[in-house]
Order: C-alpha cells, then sequence, then structure tokens
C-alpha cells in the first residue's frame, strides 16, 4: 500500500472541475492510507515537477481525466478507526459537496484565538493527527486560563502568547470570531496564509452534509433552538452549534452520521467564509449592529449574506422580505435563477410573495385564518395559528415561519410541524415571562442589545390596531452602541407608559426619549429596577428591554437576564412577607379590639 501525498478529496474535486490543481499537488499531506493509485501518484508529482509547459500541463491533465475513478476510491478508516467526510467547493448542481471517506489534510495550520473556539479546534487536530503537517496557535493576550490550557499541550503545538503579528507562512489558517478583521493579527494572517477561513467552513469542510445554517442581526438563536426542536421532536436527530454555544467543529466530531446540524452563525463567523454551502440557509432581519467591527453597515450586510452565495440553485434560501435590506437579498437570487422562500412582503408578515407577485415559495401569516401557512415546494402546510404560539410577539411569528420552512424542507408533514410549533416554549433572555407581582407583569428581553431587538420587544405589546394591550415601562441602557434613536423613541412613544435610562448609554438615551414620553434617569441597572418597580400598577409590564450591550455591569446579556430574573424573585418574596405582616398586624389589632369590646 503506497503513500499518497495528496488528499484524495483534493484531486477529486481537480478531476471532476478542472480547478485547484496546483492546490492540489502543493498540499503537504502525511502517509494516509488508500487502497490504490499510490504508483498514479507519484507520476502525477513527477509531471507536475517539470517546467510548467503546455507539454507537461497537457500530459498531467490528461492522466487525471482518464484516471481519476481509480484515483477517488473510497479510502480505508483513518487511524482513529472513525469515518469523516470532507466537503469541496464542487459544482452547484451538486450543492458544492464532496464526500471521502478520510480526513482532510490542512496542511501546515495557524489558529488565531484560544477561546473557546481555538480550543475546539485544537482539540479536533489533536484528536486527528493525519489532518495537518504542524499546528501554530497565535493565543492573543495571556490570561490565568490561557497559560494553564498551553502547560496542557503538547511540545508540537507551538503557541504564540501577547503577539499580535503572526509570521510564517501557512497553509490553512482557521480565525476565531473575537479578531477583528481590521486588526494587526488578522491582516498579517491573511499576508501569510494560502486559505483563511473561520471556524464553522473549518467543521463544513470536515462533515457537509445535513448543515442548516441561520444568521440575522435578531432572532437567530430562537430560529436555531425551535428548527432543532420541530426535528427532534418529529423524530429526527439534531444538534445546534455555532454561535448559540458549542462550536461547530465540536458537533461534527460528536455527531453521528445522520444527525442534522443547525448552525447559528454570527456576522463574525460569516466574515471569513469562502466555500461554505449549507443545505438549507437562513437570513432573517438585517439591522445596524456590530458596526465597529465591520467598519460601516454596508460591510455587516455583505457579511450576514455570506450565508446564500454558495447555495445551489435547488437549495432552499429563506429571507426575511420585510426589510429593505433582505428584500434586496431576495431579487438578486431571484434574478440568478436561484431557489428562494420569503417571509412575508414589505407589506409586513400578513403577506404572501406568492398573491403578491406571483412567487413559487413563500411563508406569512394568513390575514384570515391567522394561521403560520407556507407554500414549500409545491406543497401547501396550513400549520397552527400565531396565537397558538407560545413565543409571544408579532417579531416571533417571522421567527417560527423559518423554522417551520426549515422542517418542511426537510420532509415534515403539516401535523408534525404544527405539534412542534405548539410546544416549544420561550428560550431564556429572549422575550422571557418572568412571573408576576401584585399583579404587575415582568418581561426578561435581555438579549434585545441593539434598538431593533428593543423596537420588536416594546411593539410586542400593541395588538393589531396599534392600541396599548398594557402599560409597558421599558428599562434601557447598558454600553452604547452608537446607533441613531429615532425608531426606538417612536415605539416608547407608542407604547410605553415609561422609560428608565441607566448606565452608560443613559445621557444619551435621556436626552432622545424625554421629549417624546415620560423619562427617568438612573445610575445604574439596581436603580433603574427599584424605580420601575415603584411606579408600576397592576396591569402593568416591566421589560428589561436594554437595547445595548451589558459589560458596563455584567459579563454577559445572560448574566445581565439573571439579575432581572432574581431581582423580580427578591421583589415578589419582599411583597409577599410585606404582605404577612400587614396582615398579621391587622389581625393583632383586631383581636385586641375584640378584647376590649
Amino acid at each position: 500500500m503506497g503513500e499518497a501525498l495528496l488528499t484524495s478529496a483534493l484531486l477529486r474535486h481537480a478531476c471532476e472541475t478542472g480547478d485547484g490543481l496546483e492546490e492540489a499537488f502543493a498540499c503537504r499531506v502525511p502517509p494516509i492510507p488508500v487502497s490504490r493509485g499510490s504508483c498514479l501518484v507519484r507520476l502525477l508529482q513527477s509531471a507536475w515537477a517539470l517546467p510548467h509547459s503546455c507539454v507537461a500541463w497537457v500530459l498531467c491533465w490528461g492522466l487525471v481525466s482518464r484516471l481519476s475513478r481509480k484515483m477517488c476510491a473510497p479510502a480505508t478508516e483513518n487511524a482513529q478507526g472513525n469515518v469523516y467526510t470532507l466537503s469541496m467547493c464542487a459544482n452547484e448542481a451538486i450543492n458544492k459537496v464532496r464526500a471521502v471517506k478520510e480526513v482532510p489534510c490542512f496542511g501546515a495550520v495557524c489558529l488565531l484565538g484560544l477561546g473557546v473556539t481555538g480550543q475546539a479546534v485544537v482539540a479536533y487536530f489533536l484528536a486527528h493527527p493525519h489532518s495537518f503537517t504542524s499546528l501554530t496557535v497565535y493565543a492573543g493576550p495571556s490570561t490565568p486560563e490561557t497559560l494553564a490550557y498551553v502547560r496542557g499541550l503538547p511540545a508540537e503545538v507551538q503557541v504564540h502568547r501577547d503577539s499580535e503579528r503572526v509570521r510564517g507562512s501557512f497553509d490553512t489558517t482557521v480565525v476565531s470570531p473575537g479578531i477583528a478583521p481590521a486588526s494587526l493579527m488578522y491582516q498579517s494572517a491573511l499576508a501569510t496564509s494560502r486559505l483563511l477561513i473561520s471556524e464553522p467552513e473549518l467543521a463544513w469542510r470536515v462533515s457537509g452534509q445535513r448543515w442548516i445554517a441561520i444568521t440575522g442581526t435578531n432572532g437567530k438563536t430562537t430560529v436555531t433552538e425551535l428548527t432543532a426542536h420541530l426535528l427532534r421532536n418529529a423524530g429526527i436527530a439534531a444538534r445546534v452549534g455555532g454561535n448559540i454555544g458549542t462550536p461547530c467543529i465540536q458537533v461534527v466530531r460528536e455527531r453521528a452520521p445522520d444527525e442534522y446540524l443547525v448552525a447559528e452563525l454570527s456576522s463574525y463567523q460569516l466574515h471569513s467564509m469562502r466555500d461554505f454551502a449549507p443545505e438549507i440557509a437562513v437570513l432573517l432581519n438585517i439591522t445596524p449592529d456590530h458596526l465597529h467591527w465591520h467598519g460601516d453597515l454596508a460591510a455587516y450586510v455583505a457579511d450576514k449574506c455570506k450565508i446564500v452565495q454558495n447555495l445551489a440553485s435547488e437549495r432552499p434560501a429563506v429571507v426575511d422580505a420585510t426589510l429593505p435590506e433582505t428584500r434586496e437579498v431576495v431579487r438578486h437570487l431571484r434574478r440568478e435563477g436561484r431557489r428562494v422562500i420569503p417571509l412575508g412582503t414589505a407589506a409586513g408578515i400578513t403577506e404572501s410573495m406568492v398573491e403578491r407577485c406571483g412567487a413559487a415559495e413563500a411563508a406569512y401569516v394568513d390575514g384570515q385564518s391567522g394561521r403560520l401557512t407556507l407554500k414549500v415546494d409545491g406543497r401547501l402546510f396550513e400549520l397552527i395559528a400565531a396565537e397558538r404560539l407560545q413565543l409571544q410577539g408579532a417579531h416571533n411569528y417571522e421567527n417560527a415561519l423559518a423554522a417551520a420552512v426549515c422542517a418542511a424542507s426537510v420532509g415534515l408533514s403539516a401535523a408534525q410541524i404544527s405539534a412542534g410549533l405548539a410546544s416549544f416554549k420561550p428560550l431564556e433572555h429572549r422575550f422571557e415571562p418572568c412571573g408576576q407581582v401584585e399583579g404587575v407583569n415582568f418581561v426578561n428581553d435581555s438579549k434585545a442589545t441593539n434598538t431593533d431587538a428593543a423596537i420588536k420587544a416594546i411593539i410586542a405589546f400593541a395588538d393589531d390596531g396599534n392600541v396599548r394591550t398594557s402599560q409597558v415601562l421599558v428599562m434601557l441602557g447598558g454600553v452604547d452602541k452608537g446607533v441613531e434613536l429615532d425608531g426606538l423613541v417612536a415605539a416608547c412613544q407608542a407604547n410605553c407608559k415609561y422609560a428608565i435610562c441607566y448606565g452608560q448609554a443613559a445621557q444619551r438615551f435621556y436626552a432622545a426619549l424625554a421629549p417624546a414620553l415620560p423619562t427617568i434617569l438612573e445610575p445604574d441597572f439596581g436603580a433603574a429596577f427599584a424605580r420601575a418597580t415603584q411606579l408600576a400598577q397592576p396591569g402593568d409590564t416591566v421589560l428589561l428591554a436594554p437595547a445595548c450591550a451589558s459589560f458596563d455591569e455584567f459579563a454577559s446579556f445572560e448574566a445581565r437576564g439573571e439579575a432581572f430574573k432574581r431581582a423580580v424573585q427578591q421583589l415578589g418574596v419582599e411583597r409577599d412577607t410585606q404582605q404577612k405582616l400587614t396582615l398579621s398586624a391587622a389581625s393583632s389589632g383586631a383581636g385586641r379590639r375584640g378584647h376590649h369590646s
């Protein structure tokens, strides 16, 4: 059995597309067992070593074309006894996916960042030593956690700490999501690497089957979890990964061959995508966010749209059609003859693109029946009424529709989708009901870290006629993202009883909101919560929808949401204790009056 210096996957791609032969021969791959063809590999290497004359090229290409089937025979299992698949950038007709039964080699690998994502990437490579020739890590600033982790790494892993400039020459660089493209580390890595990709693309290249990818400024976590819930509820194995918590490379290592990977992808992760092509892609709303990282709104939109750029024409792109930015994506995909399933129309989620402009497929809330409705692949799905969702708020109708389209595209029936939608409960910190204290409702939407998410939470309390169904006291504050506030002011003016501004962003928010409605300025989160509870009356709702990042007082939006829930719980205990003391005092007084009489 010979030693191949090429992965059969790279050669297979070159054989069938005519592209990438030079990359295929340049890839430095350690010995990988192959079933046959090693002699041919050596012959091809010799041919490629000749001067790049036309004769050498024709000879090499002729040999590859004639004998590609033999060379592309399945390889044996790798040293770990596992069978992995490699996704390659192939022809659009088959969704740019090629699978071979061997671990791909990424040559000399460089890794940027050593947080949760970076450690998952290191774990993958160390578990598959045939997948790289060298592994170099630029860990960034040293922390006690990083130092402890590095001490446990084998000597062959080269780690650079406290260094921003990447030096050397690498075949593949994998970048962690927190490293901005304008940074010295990213730019120097780009200059020293033949290929720079994000961790989810690394995972896709390792195992590209059964991927459902979801992005958007707001709602992507809900759609990711809901999609996985719909599949599992129907008996189809599915795991979630990506920006939602578990790195995709860890999920593909652990999942069974028949499991779907439902991946939430952030704009940070999408920025460094090159060939990524899932089976289903979901592009939700795009509104200004993370502009300090991307540079401007145009760059942010472009990165979000990478989720659909490589889809095959027959693979569904599920795209929000209610906003101008994403509606333009719908138009673009249609012009290219691609398959797109729009959510709603410019008029809102209650209109259908089928009726409005003759689209073949669409998802919307039927205006007459109130049902979530899909037209997918020639089939009509009339699902449950939107009001039966446990997810509150009109913004969640779009989220439910997006997940339902994914489920329908996988093959679920209307009954299966409806059952899953009805049983799905709200996620933590995302418009999460937190109970009631003395008739006042509390809702935790700490995940509303931008103005668009806060607006959606606020207007969720208005009925179809835009009439307040409750009096809302909204808590706004944290780290200011610097976006314009006109839309937030309008939403608060129409739907809120009070706005309580706190934290780093308090002054700017107060200045914008005070002319429009009663607005209160407080120094921090605790004071804002106390003031909201003092002002709230039975029937009111205290809503945490900060429209800001949390990092002035909290480590994360989750920590902020937990603080809100603890405060609600403590308030309930205090009010209950106070009520018991009052009743006890009243009872004692009545007893004394009865005794004297």
